[in-house]
């Protein structure tokens, strides 16, 4: 199987999250960037999740299983559930079984919507995860359109934004915009810069999860 340019072996791609196996594909779990996930929501405890990018639900249900502790808030999650190459995409029913197997899909919706047009007029939110094959351009439009929601207190977590994930085969051969370069500029962090890279963008960011951290 092939993911980012690269063959990947799916049997690796699995996780525990603190004595939990998530036996979801995902290019995260290569490097347990699901606890990162996970340890993020239990820190800013949003009330409300959105997500753009579910492709089989792993990033979901580590945040489902979070909302699930903390004992409250919900996840809208949004996909246009297409196939897409070079990377995968789950279907909605591979997803439901997915979030029923974990006892969290009580706590998502999944809805179909583009994020380009949703971001025009975005609904609010505490928490946005975003993973849409993300460059340069997604997070910047991103980060700029939605300031007025950071600055009073939402959270943006998104795929990428390290220095590596920029430099990758397919990000090159594709002539995307590099996200790392775009740091400052627009003031988020790489909270784990482990493959495939995890960022997050808020007013006040937190940095209790340690390993890898930028």
């Amino acid at each position: 199987m092939y993911l980012f340019g690269r063959q990947i072996d799916i049997r690796k791609h699995r996780m525990f999250l603190f004595g939990k196996r998530i036996d979801i594909y995902s290019s995260f779990a290569e490097n347990n960037l699901g606890k990162v996930i996970y340890k993020t929501v239990l820190d800013y405890k949003p009330m409300k999740i959105v997500e753009f990018g579910v492709l089989q639900g792993y990033a979901t249900v580590c945040m489902a299983l979070a909302l699930k502790k903390l004992g409250r808030g919900k996840i809208v999650s949004y996909d246009d559930w297409q196939p897409h190459e070079p990377h995968l995409c789950g279907d909605i029913e591979t997803v439901k079984k997915n979030l029923q197997r974990y006892k969290v899909l009580h706590l998502v919706e999944l809805k179909t919507a583009d994020f380009f047009q949703w971001v025009v007029n975005p609904e609010p939110f505490d928490l946005l995860f975003l993973d849409i094959d993300n460059d340069g351009r997604i997070i910047e439009l991103a980060i700029t359109k939605l300031q007025t929601h950071i600055q009073k207190g939402a959270v943006i977590l998104f795929e990428g934004g390290s220095e590596q994930r920029d430099n990758l085969d397919f990000v090159i051969a594709n002539n995307q915009a590099p996200m790392y370069p775009l740091r400052e500029k627009l003031g988020f962090k790489v909270l784990d810069r482990r493959h495939p890279s995890i960022s997050i963008c808020t007013k006040d960011v937190k940095y209790s999860y340690r390993p890898g951290r930028d």
